[in-house]
């Protein structure tokens, strides 16, 4: 393809983008979610903020992109300690954290001030440890070869006392973390190397991040990137890494599912996707693993495999909890945005529909009002979200004198008696999908031709920027956040 008919496409895949979707510039979707301490508090990241439950799904709840820090095309990863203290990656650098349920935000640590946070994890034995890696650009040489400052952070009490850990080496962009439920002794890093991008990069740590252990695996081409998706709950040893092609954020290109048996030194392929893998998910006794995507659909099988085909589903992300396999969905045309799958068989119980979505309850000088006032204006219809939702601000008044909240440790409460309102009403019936564009994305009733054109449009774009040397795509993208 000619420069010109690249640019060409570009341009197209942007005005077309622009017409369609409404959620910076993407169609609002589930990106990720997290399970705090206990199943009831889950939170998911989408393309219009966060949306977070506090009662098992009866209702949800809206924290604005504004009121967190974080703006445009980021999905930045996050997880909840067992306190409830939220920790995010902030695009801009370093970490956000909140304590009182995502009303107000502050800086993490100043360990990370300034650096290119890539990823973060909770100790699956340790509600109160969350560990973190950055991966920030120190020099490019003349060649076009990157040296990395790779850093690694934790905390042990939620995120108020953060120490740094043995630096890792330099030669390698990081990209995911995770730390063995088995072991907490043993942390793993994964990434590409700075001289090869199809060189997969695994750090291994035996001692608590004391010390790192080094090896390399061979990506297939077009990949470029080293997801580690889980560690195996009874062995250390045993891991599974997702090996996507590089910066494929729609969704176009193979993936391929990888297993370790030797602490990452040696892997073999156990499964792979026509098209992207964005949902990966271990049983928590480590028996049964999912995986899947928007395209692909979602595959259920032993560990060891061989998988079968459950749904159709447009998986957007996998989480495997105590009460069964939670999974974001394509919403529309699946019927839910997030769902939860007690037997982990294809059969879902709708958890959260985004046409339920009411704004946080937050207290008075937290911000989230002045935030998220006119943000909600916008979003709330576009995700067809029910007209009581405007409660917080237009008839509490400008204080939001009567709703608690705050730093106290009750900020954003469901109010009981409204299980999907706020402020004490009840929203209208959300009426089937098939009867209204809920999303606001144009997608629900004659949007076929012109999804189908944009799918077109953007499998073009991306595969013009495929054809960019891999080494200056690698000297730009200093890490991409997993998508678990």
């Amino acid at each position: 393809m000619t420069r010109r008919a690249r640019a060409a496409a570009l341009v197209a895949l942007a005005l077309l983008f622009a017409s369609t979707a409404r959620a910076n510039g993407r169609m609002p979707g589930a990106t990720e979610m997290s399970v705090a301490a206990g199943p009831d508090h889950l939170v998911v990241r989408a393309t219009f903020g966060l949306i977070q439950t506090f009662d098992g799904g009866k209702t949800w709840r809206w924290i604005c992109e504004q009121a967190i820090g974080v703006s445009g095309e980021a999905d930045p990863p996050l997880t909840v300690t067992q306190s409830g203290t939220l920790i995010l990656v902030s695009p801009k650098g370093g970490l956000l954290v909140s304590r009182d349920r995502g009303c107000s935000w502050v800086a993490g640590t100043a360990l990370l001030e300034g650096k290119k946070t890539i990823d973060l994890t909770r100790d699956p034995a340790d509600g109160g440890r969350v560990v973190v890696v950055a991966s920030t650009v120190a020099s490019i040489d003349d060649r076009g070869l990157v040296e990395y400052e790779n850093r690694v952070v934790e905390t042990r009490d939620g995120g108020e006392i953060w120490s740094e850990l043995a630096p890792l080496p330099s030669d390698f962009s990081a990209e995911t973390i995770e730390v063995a439920p088995s072991d907490p002794q043993r942390i793993y890093v994964s990434g590409t190397a700075s001289n090869n991008p199809l060189l997969g990069v695994i750090a291994r740590s035996e001692d608590g991040g004391a010390s790192w252990v080094r090896s390399e695996l061979t990506l297939p081409q077009g990949s470029g990137s080293v997801f580690v998706g889980a560690i195996d709950p009874d062995d250390a040893d045993r891991l599974w890494i997702r090996v996507p092609a590089r910066g494929d954020v729609f969704g176009f290109f193979p993936a391929t599912l990888l297993v370790s048996a030797d602490r990452g030194q040696t892997f073999t392929t156990v499964a792979a996707t026509a098209r992207a893998m964005f949902g990966f998910a271990l049983s928590p006794d480590g028996k049964q693993l999912a995986y899947g995507g928007p395209f692909d659909g979602l595959f259920v099988g032993p560990a060891a495999g061989p998988f079968t085909k459950v749904s159709s589903l447009g998986v957007r992300c996998l989480k495997w909890g105590e009460r069964g396999l939670y999974a974001c969905g394509s919403q529309p045309p699946d019927a839910f945005t997030l769902g939860l799958s007690p037997n982990a068989d294809g059969v879902f119980e709708p958890l959260y529909d985004a046409r339920t979505t009411c704004p946080m309850t937050c207290e008075a000088g937290s911000g989230f009002r002045a935030a998220c006032e006119t943000p909600w204006a916008a979003i709330g219809p576009g995700i067809g979200a029910p007209a009581t939702c405007d409660v917080p601000w237009s008839d509490a008044g400008p204080s939001d004198a009567g709703n608690p909240g705050g730093t106290g440790g009750s900020a954003g409460r469901p109010d009981a008696s409204s299980p999907a309102g706020s402020g004490g009403t009840t929203p209208a019936t959300v009426p089937p999908i098939e009867a209204r564009g809920g999303c606001g994305c144009e997608l629900a009733r004659g949007a076929k031709p012109k999804l189908e054109a944009l799918l077109a449009l953007l499998a073009l774009a991306f595969a013009a920027l495929r054809r960019t040397p891999q080494r200056a795509l690698h000297s730009t993208d200093a890490g991409s956040s997993k998508q678990r």
